[in-house]
């Protein structure tokens, strides 16, 4: 008898007591919704980078003529999010890169979403000014304005 039970406290006593983790509950780790860099000019333009996440983590870098010139985080709300990825889903990603200089001394602008990387050099006339709409309303959607001095809107030598 004593066999017996020291068997069933034996086989008892391997089985795993960890609960076990369904494949649906486990959440889907946060990820690059969209990044975008504002290169230098010849004048006084904000050079920075902004990354947000699908969790609405920001992460802001400043470079030169920025108020935050360090990395510095924010938090966007749920509706934010999705009103960045619905003004992405609005446009076709699919632009070729703009790098001809029509005009020199501008800044360049390189945008992530998803897979592709678009680049987008501010004196090249050829560029649709849908894009250049694209660049702006994500400044004014993901709010870089509070790390950058001044207004961005009136930046006319971006």
């Amino acid at each position: 008898m004593r066999s017996v039970a020291l068997g069933m406290v034996l086989l008892l006593g391997c089985q795993s007591s960890a609960p076990e983790v369904k494949k649906d509950a486990v959440a889907e780790a946060p990820r690059l919704l969209v990044a975008m860099e504002r290169g230098p000019c010849f004048g006084a333009c904000p050079v920075y980078r902004v990354e947000v996440f699908t969790d609405g983590l920001v992460r802001f870098e400043g470079k030169r003529f920025v108020k935050a010139t360090e990395l510095v985080e924010g938090k966007l709300s749920a509706a934010q999010v999705k009103a960045i990825s619905d003004r992405l889903a609005a446009v076709d990603f699919k632009w070729a890169d703009y790098t001809h200089a029509d005009a020199t001394d501008n800044p360049t602008v390189v945008l992530t979403h998803e897979t592709r990387t678009l680049k987008h050099y501010q004196g090249d006339h050829s560029a649709p000014e849908t894009l250049t709409k694209l660049e702006d309303d994500l400044d004014a959607l993901i709010g870089t304005a509070k790390w950058v001095k001044g207004d961005m809107a009136g930046a006319a030598d971006r």
